[in-house]
């Protein structure tokens, strides 16, 4: 069976998941996983820390809190994990604590490589009668026609109307007129 312990949350670095005066409890964790939220001794102080992991390697942890900008100096030896955190109280209220999806990680590459994506189009404005369309290429490949008149999408290719958003269309046509 586990064990479990509690204490007081007092600090910012996990703002705002966790506020100062928030009841802690965590269970014994041998093997942490990324983005848990576990609590350590500090090496140099032996003052308890929460935070939450970032990454592994074969014998330390790499933690970082939520509320800062940077990734904490020191690695953490596994042995010094007191536990992970599980839920707090706060109100007279259980908050179930998660672990953060990797998948938020891989969210900033892919918006990234979108942006990227967008910047390479090649656009022409036709004139077909008194209607004005824009006309999207990527390389030779017609990818979107756009009604400029009306503001909508006639036509996307099927693969790109997933990196295609609406207000960035038309967005990028207010800053080329």
């Amino acid at each position: 069976m586990k064990n479990y312990k509690t204490f007081l949350y007092i600090g910012e670095s996990m703002k705002p998941l966790f506020k100062t005066g928030d009841l802690v409890l965590l269970k014994d964790c041998d093997k942490p996983k990324v983005g848990d939220v576990i609590v350590f001794l500090k090496q140099d102080s032996k003052e308890k820390i929460i935070h939450r992991v970032i990454k592994i390697s074969k014998d330390s942890i790499i933690t970082k809190g939520d509320n800062n900008s940077l990734k904490d100096k020191e690695t953490i030896n596994i042995k010094d994990v007191i536990g992970k955190v599980l839920c707090i109280k706060r109100d007279n209220k259980l908050i179930r604590i998660k672990r953060q999806s990797s998948i938020k990680k891989y969210i900033f590459k892919i918006l990234s490589l979108i942006y990227h994506f967008l910047e390479r189009f090649k656009y022409f404005i036709y004139y077909k009668g008194n209607k004005k369309e824009l006309r999207l290429f990527l390389k030779d490949i017609l990818i979107a026609r756009v009604d400029l008149e009306n503001k909508r999408f006639l036509y996307v290719k099927p693969p790109y109307r997933l990196v295609i958003p609406k207000n960035y269309i038309f967005n990028f046509l207010n800053e080329v007129k």
